[in-house]
């Protein structure tokens, strides 16, 4: 396994930069990605404004052995930032009459084991489901040298019916088994796989020619301009494919609060799609934007800024078997980031704050002149 100080000795080899943006910004992102790729950091980076793409940089390799360098249309896994494509496809049937926000999960999966739990509540993680990674850890309800998927937790959950964390809708608790319902929802209202249905509403109508469910130790697919997920494990960074009891790859079958990989690029045009109401109505958009008293940061697959420097965002990050991903958008002055990590570096959220405090800081001086 080829070491990361490897990437330190020839930066120039797998570093590449872009940018048509204010001088001051793009000095700002160029100390500071530079500065975190030579302490580690492996990924890609895009910051647009309305729509126009002011700095993209690709930083690094798509593997550390045999990999090529990054470029714009490198494929990543997003993690739990695919949430908000599974919310997304949600205000969708919910706009064709499909069910509504306030329909209870039994009356569109009738086996589902917890009655009084709604569509919102799931969207919203108000729902009280235990999460099925915290489940699943546990050697007597999964054997972790296998990969279980969606249809594996439905299972678990209609035969051992683990109690509710507490009375749906009273609190808000960070669920994936919420979304993993919401997928399943999906396709069964749609007839569709949850690909299926992503791949004809969401992706193509968006323009991401890349982006795709991609469950990559379920369902080997060999893809080009693909990334491998590493973690360091004693000093050394380890691809995240195998199935154990020491890694996450034995949940890699799970789609709806994850599974979903795609570029810098389609997820610019994703941006756009959503900000251009091509995707759903303003209405449906502005429900997924929007809080309540019990959620009071999270609409329906975003976090929702209220203050401090996140004050009229939205935004999520993800973390998922090697890859951290972070993006968020500002709906007032529509600049958009999105930073995509699979080496696990530990500070990309760091970046990621970074990268608001210095947008903001030139917001400012303009204002100022």
């Amino acid at each position: 396994m080829i070491r990361l100080t490897l990437l330190i000795i020839f930066p120039m080899l797998f570093f590449s930069v872009s940018a048509q943006t204010d001088g001051s910004i793009k000095h700002q992102f160029d100390s500071l990605f530079n500065r975190h790729f030579k302490k580690g950091f492996n990924g890609n980076v895009l910051y647009a404004k309305a729509g126009n793409i002011l700095y993209s940089g690709n930083f690094g390799i798509t593997k550390y052995t045999g990999g090529i360098s990054l470029n714009d249309s490198t494929l990543f896994e997003l993690g739990s930032n695919a949430k908000q494509f599974t919310a997304l496809a949600v205000m969708q049937l919910i706009e064709n009459h499909s069910f509504a926000l306030s329909s209870d999960v039994q009356t569109i999966l009738p086996d589902f084991p917890y009655p009084g739990i709604t569509v919102e509540h799931l969207l919203q993680h108000q729902s009280g489901l235990p999460d099925y990674m915290e489940l699943f850890r546990k050697k007597k309800v999964w054997d972790r040298k296998k990969i279980a998927d969606n249809g594996d937790v439905y299972r678990f959950l209609k035969e051992r019916k683990p109690e509710l964390l507490f009375q749906p809708g009273t609190k808000f608790t960070y669920s994936n088994t919420g979304y993993l319902i919401l997928c399943l929802i999906i396709e069964k209202v749609s007839a569709l796989t949850f690909d299926e249905y992503l791949q004809k509403f969401v992706f193509a109508p968006s323009e991401m020619k890349h982006s795709a469910v991609i469950r990559r130790r379920y369902q080997p697919a060999a893809l080009p301009n693909n990334t491998e997920g590493y973690q360091k494990i004693f000093g050394k960074y380890q691809i995240r494919n195998t199935v154990s009891k020491f890694s996450c790859a034995y949940l890699d079958g799970v789609q709806g609060d994850g599974s979903i990989s795609t570029t810098i690029l389609d997820m610019k045009n994703w941006m756009d799609a959503l900000r251009n109401n091509l995707l759903i109505s303003e209405k449906s958009k502005e429900w997924m934007f929007t809080t309540d008293s019990v959620s009071l940061g999270y609409g329906f697959g975003f976090f929702i800024g209220m203050e401090g420097i996140w004050k009229n965002t939205i935004y999520h990050g993800g973390n998922w078997a090697g890859y951290y991903t972070w993006m968020f958008y500002d709906r007032k002055t529509q600049d958009f980031v999105i930073i995509l990590c699979n080496n696990s570096y530990s500070k990309t959220p760091d970046i990621f704050i970074a990268t608001r405090e210095a947008i903001l800081k030139a917001q400012k001086t303009t204002t100022e002149y």
